[in-house]
């Protein structure tokens, strides 16, 4: 999806995804539906929430259940009203 066409590829894979890889590209199809469904003012709002109130958070975790316990823990108790 990061490259140029990666979309359209996207939406071509169909057999040789796990359960979870076409969890991942029927959300993101359903995503780029909803966005395509917005207006250009609606389009341009939603540009500058995500560049001015949302963060990433990049977590690195020695092993599986390290990487469960945080995931748990942030999903929990969100990050709060900033």
């Amino acid at each position: 999806m990061q490259r140029e066409g990666g979309f359209e590829l996207l939406e071509d894979m169909t057999d040789s995804l796990s359960d979870s890889q076409k969890n991942i590209r029927d959300n993101a199809l359903h995503f780029k539906k909803k966005l395509q469904s917005l207006s250009g003012e609606r389009l341009e709002a939603l540009a500058q929430f995500v560049l001015t109130r949302c963060f990433l958070v990049v977590v690195s975790t020695p092993d599986l259940d390290s990487a469960y316990r945080i995931f748990s823990v942030l999903n929990d108790r969100g990050l709060g009203r900033v």
